[in-house]
């Protein structure tokens, strides 16, 4: 027989049996029982009766095995909440509600004593090593305290929470409070706290006090990191690479309308640079040279030879830039900035000599008088008069 109950009424008692003998179980299937339960009214003290099952709660649409289960599965299994409803379903063919899964667990909690149902626990199976140490969010500070060597891993052996900051006393506060349960280590390890070997001394003077090893290493690996860059600060600098001859692609139309804008300059420059490779390529190909030997004594790409070619000469070509104009590099946008405020500063001086007030000269030059007014005071150091 698997399984047997019995449901009261007035005057008569019903039994349910599960026979194996009589029905076939599928092993690989759960096995899903039908059970009615009978409601009796009494004609003399007006009440209904109802038979209750001993395996399931009052007024309740699960049984106690399912919510036994669920809490198992968030306690024990370490799973999340949410999850358990798909857990439930696969395996046992019932989902209850997320809601529900919390408030089982909530109920479990509530009834869980971490003094009288878990301590005694991990007192009576701990393994001698200890481990201390805090974390801190905010104004709150955690004290916990592990046992590393339980087979599970580390094993919670007491906890307490902190508003502000951890001292001495704190400390000493909470490892009392673990002497008292019956913790008495061989071998305590911390951090490198300056407040732990005067405590752990007073605590359990007969405990060994070792550091811990993960922090430890990040004093040695930052002492070697400060040695990798003090030494590569003592060595040479490589030379800075030259810089594309011609930058990103070259568009049809200067990025501003503004002659004086840096990046206005630049792209006027890279398009008569340009064009003074352009009539090279065109100047070397009438020489009888092919597509390679153009492309390796200019420094470019053949297919580059070859698109160049496709296009018209230049009718003029600057001088400037017609000699030697493979060697040339192109200022970097920075450099053109730097001579544009450069000119700015010069204008400024100039405009404050003739008598100007700042904002008739922040009009012509095109900045703010703020700007014009600091700009001056930094100039007044280096003027020799």
């Amino acid at each position: 027989m698997l399984e047997g109950w019995r449901t009261r009424g007035l005057g008569h008692c019903r039994y349910l049996y599960l026979d194996a003998r009589y029905e076939k179980v599928r092993v690989d299937h759960p096995i899903l029982l039908l059970i009615t339960l009978s409601v009796h009214f009494c004609a003399r003290c007006q009440h209904y009766f109802r038979a209750q099952p001993p395996f399931i709660r009052p007024d309740a649409s699960y049984t106690n095995r399912v919510v036994a289960t669920a809490v198992a599965a968030v306690y024990q299994d370490g799973m999340a909440m949410r999850r358990v409803p798909d857990r439930l379903a696969r395996d046992f063919w019932v989902r209850p509600s997320e809601a529900s899964v919390r408030l089982w667990c909530h109920a479990y909690r509530t009834h869980f004593d971490f003094a009288t149902d878990y301590q005694p626990w991990v007192v009576h199976a701990f393994s001698g090593v200890l481990c201390v140490d805090e974390v801190y969010q905010g104004q709150l500070a955690f004290l916990f305290a592990v046992d590393p060597a339980a087979p599970d891993g580390d094993r919670l052996i007491g906890y307490q929470l902190i508003h502000g900051d951890v001292d001495a006393a704190a400390v000493e506060r909470f490892l009392q409070r673990l002497r008292d349960a019956g913790i008495n280590p061989d071998e305590v390890i911390t951090d490198g706290s300056s407040f732990y070997p005067t405590v752990l001394t007073k605590i359990w003077p007969t405990a060994a006090h070792q550091l811990c090893l993960f922090h430890e290493t990040r004093h040695v690996t930052r002492a070697v990191w400060e040695v990798i860059q003090a030494v590569r600060r003592t060595l040479p600098m490589p030379p800075a690479k030259p810089g594309r001859r011609w930058g990103r692609r070259l568009q049809g139309s200067p990025p501003t309308d503004d002659p004086t804008d840096p990046e206005h300059q630049r792209w006027q420059l890279r398009q008569a640079t340009r064009q003074a490779g352009i009539a090279q390529v065109h100047t070397l190909a009438r020489q009888g040279l092919s597509h390679r030997a153009i492309a390796r004594q200019l420094g470019i790409h053949r297919r580059t030879v070859k698109a160049w070619l496709a296009l018209d000469p230049p009718v003029e070509l600057p001088d400037d830039l017609a000699q030697d104009w493979h060697d040339r590099r192109l200022p970097a946008a920075d450099t053109l900035r730097q001579q544009a405020r450069q000119a700015k500063h010069e204008q400024v001086r100039a405009l404050a000599e003739q008598g100007h007030s700042y904002c008739a000269i922040a009009e012509p030059v095109g900045i703010h008088r703020v700007t014009v007014s600091k700009w001056l005071n930094q100039m007044e150091p280096d003027d020799p008069t």
